[in-house]
């Protein structure tokens, strides 16, 4: 069998020279007993420079197209100045996220391990531009999970904010990681709120 030192090396030599498919690949087949290495992969990520939580918004900002557009988004998403808050969404008018609500995702530990950035415009090419994470590695918000109570699954970060103590899958699909971590946490009911689609 390979030492841990061996994965690590493999590890750091596929995210260097390979792309993001070759990278998710490796995270899916390898050993395991890394699983918990893995899941430090997410400790680079930074949101960008030119992330502006609603919460911090400056009157100022308020003046600025970006800022209004974003606004109106979320307004008509109906999501509450609350929100804003608990889930520390911003927004960015500029730079290489720009247009774009930016929702962010920290683990057990408040680090942040994912954020989704959606666009805000009603004509967009991409409407989504996530960070190359494999999502098999994160739990959406696992630090805002009560695991005594009744915990929800749904698929996106905005379904989640409409039901107490919900997981984001980031899918129709749960994770080998978030099962087994439901399995060994979960005191309550365990809810499954997919699209109707995801039934079959």
């Amino acid at each position: 069998a390979e030492s841990h030192e061996t994965h690590g090396t493999i590890y750091k030599l596929i995210k260097k020279y390979g792309n993001a498919k070759q990278l998710k690949k490796y995270l899916l087949l390898k050993p395991e007993e890394q699983d918990e290495g893995v899941k430090k992969v997410y400790n680079q990520i930074k949101l960008t420079s030119e992330f502006i939580p609603f919460r911090d918004a400056s009157f100022g900002m308020k003046l600025t197209p970006g800022y209004k557009q974003a606004l109106n988004y979320i307004k008509k998403r109906n999501i509450t100045d609350l929100m804003l808050q608990l889930y520390n969404i911003g927004f960015c008018a500029t730079g290489p996220y720009e247009n774009r609500i930016i929702i962010p995702s920290y683990d057990e530990n408040r680090r942040l391990n994912y954020f989704i950035a959606r666009s805000f415009l009603n004509k967009t090419n991409r409407k989504y531009m996530n960070p190359v994470v494999p999502k098999e590695v994160i739990i959406f918000n696992e630090s805002l999970i009560d695991w005594n109570k009744d915990i929800y699954l749904v698929e996106g970060a905005f379904d989640g904010f409409f039901l107490e103590n919900s997981i984001v899958m980031l899918g129709k699909k749960m994770s080998k990681l978030l099962f087994e971590t439901l399995y060994n946490n979960a005191k309550g009911n365990v809810i499954i709120c997919t699209d109707g689609d995801a039934w079959k």
